[in-house]
């Protein structure tokens, strides 16, 4: 019973620490301090176990916020709170801005006297500059006093004189040549390089606008909604202030400062092929291949992080993946046969394939790129895929069905054992015939135990379905955010959907009254990223039923893009409000 209470307990606070956290976020830059305050203690007091794992899941899941930022904004916290752990801040940094605080974070207390709370980031920047060009200057007047020179043939030479240990390393320092002068363009092109998902989001919707002043706004919109936005390592330093500071880029100890409209009049530069990689290196929206790190967890085909070749119907210089057959299961795609013959189709159909002209093509809802397929095609010509064919025989079939009862469509079990009479029967007149070449027997047979497996599992197949409709339960009336999430983490009540035994991952799934789906994929027993604990894990993915996007209203489909916890128990709210 204690552990009952504990956990209650546990829950209500991480709920209104939770909430806290995001209201924070979304207030002004002043509150800074308060919003380390509030991530100090969901660290420290372990709050966040009351649903994940770690503080970083938390972070990324709920906050969509990295530990990087994240500890900056407990570092301000530790630095300018009253008593250097409260809520408040201390009265001497009221004036300061949230973008000079993080600036004065790394400064001696020397250098941030120097600091007045009326000026810009720029400003704090150069008296770091300065400071940090001073100390160095020591040691190279002193090389210089320590060493005279004479004039000998015109020239300037140095006097052999013993060089102490001290000296030794301003020595070899002054001997190399200086670096190269790097413009801001270069910077920039440094940005892309690091940072190939966010720039690739940030060139596309820049090129829904037509001046530079209004990208400029659209990018500060988009990557520093709160005001600032940083995220830094080792090798280089990005930080988006707000409109009028700017952005500050920091590629190991070179550094710049420009506006927002430098950087989206330089970022459009390099979208509109201003570096010089030839086109055969791009892809047909003019992307570079998708490259990830050694390493990482992400091998997804495609170019520019954007486009995946899985589900791509371009003629493209860099293909690195078939496009599948939309009539494919996705458990078991296979290549479009179309796509093999695009050579031909533009020679010899042209302008009235879809394939050759996207605008005759249905696009697909959301990312609106093209889908074409010849099961929507009227143009007759010997390229057809043959399987559009069997779709429109399936299609008269399911007509003729769904007008002599009200029973569901069962046209692709009725298509598959005529397919399959069909391959018995030439497979017998072989047989019976005899004098055919053995491999022609061989693959008929081989067509024929194809067939039968499919009937075999599609028959399997609707029968767990309409045991699993008959048995789903209603969603029962949740009061509460805590209820809520304890329906959600009772997913296997719901009763196995199916299980794919390739990969080892169990579905379960909830169809709501308005017709939206809750899919939940369970990866038994996996170790964990951050610790070798070895537990279930459950992705959550919400599939809903006329979605809102840009005015346009669909339905969604599925994709591996998981919801987090708070998203789904707002949908649950949402629905139950609808009644």
């Amino acid at each position: 019973m204690n552990d009952v209470a504990a956990a209650i307990r546990l829950e209500a606070e991480y709920t209104e620490l939770n909430t806290e956290i995001g209201r924070s976020l979304k207030r002004s830059a002043s509150e800074v301090v308060r919003l380390g305050y509030l991530l100090r203690r969901m660290m420290e007091e372990k709050l966040y176990q009351a649903y994940y794992a770690d503080f970083d899941s938390y972070l990324h899941e709920e906050l969509h916020m990295d530990y990087t930022l994240a500890n900056r904004f407990m570092g301000i916290n530790r630095k300018y709170s009253l008593d250097g752990n409260s809520e408040e801040i201390d009265e001497k940094y009221m004036e300061y801005s949230q973008g000079l605080l993080v600036e004065m974070l790394s400064m001696s207390p020397e250098l941030e006297a120097k600091v007045e709370p009326d000026m810009t980031v720029k400003q704090v920047r150069e008296i770091k500059r300065q400071a940090k060009q001073k100390s160095v200057e020591p040691d190279l007047t002193e090389k210089d006093q320590a060493e005279p020179e004479m004039i000998v043939d015109g020239e300037y030479r140095e006097i052999d004189t013993p060089v102490s240990e001290s000296t030794e390393v301003a020595d070899i320092a002054m001997s190399q040549p200086e670096g190269e002068v790097h413009d801001e363009k270069w910077f920039v092109e440094q940005y892309v390089k690091f940072e190939p998902e966010d720039s690739a989001e940030l060139i596309e919707v820049c090129r829904k606008v037509k001046n530079d002043p209004d990208r400029a706004k659209v990018i500060r919109g988009n990557i520093a909604m709160y005001g600032y936005y940083d995220k830094s390592c080792w090798a280089y330093s990005f930080r988006f202030h707000d409109f009028p500071e700017g952005v500050d880029i920091c590629i190991g100890e070179e550094e710049t400062h420009l506006t927002y409209e430098r950087f989206a009049l330089e970022l459009m530069r390099i979208a509109e092929g201003d570096i010089a990689t030839s086109q055969s290196e791009k892809s047909a929206y003019g992307l570079e291949k998708t490259e990830y790190p050694e390493g990482s967890l992400l091998t997804t085909e495609g170019c520019g992080h954007k486009h995946d070749c899985f589900s791509c119907a371009q003629d493209c210089n860099i293909r690195q993946k078939d496009r599948y057959c939309v009539l494919a299961p996705l458990g078991n795609p296979f290549p479009c046969t179309t796509m093999n013959v695009l050579e031909v189709l533009k020679r010899e159909v042209g302008d009235k394939c879809q394939f050759v002209n996207n605008d005759l093509a249905p696009h697909t809802a959301g990312s609106g790129e093209a889908d074409p397929c010849c099961r929507n095609c009227q143009e007759l010509c010997g390229y057809r895929c043959q399987r559009a064919p069997l779709q429109e025989e399936a299609r008269e079939v399911n007509t003729e069905l769904q007008d002599s009862t009200d029973q569901e469509p069962v046209y692709e079990m009725r298509l598959l054992r005529s397919m399959l009479e069909e391959a018995k029967r030439l497979l017998q007149d072989y047989l019976d015939l005899g004098g055919f070449p053995e491999l022609t027997v061989h693959k008929q047979k081989l067509l024929v135990g194809a067939l039968a497996n499919m009937a075999c599992e599609l028959e399997e197949l609707q029968e767990k379905e309409e045991a699993a409709a008959e048995t789903q339960q209603e969603l029962p009336l949740l009061k509460n955010d805590i209820q809520r999430r304890q329906w959600l983490n009772d997913y296997k009540a719901w009763g196995l959907w199916y299980r794919d035994d390739n990969i080892d991952v169990n579905y379960y799934k909830f169809d709501f009254i308005d017709g939206s789906r809750l899919v939940v994929a369970e990866h038994p027993q996996r170790h964990s990223y951050y610790s070798r604990e070895v537990r279930d894990e459950a992705f959550y993915h919400l599939i809903p039923k006329n979605k809102a996007t840009s005015g346009k209203v669909y339905d969604e489909k599925y994709r591996h893009a998981t919801h987090s916890g708070t998203e789904l128990i707002e949908f649950l709210k949402n629905l139950q409000k609808k009644g």
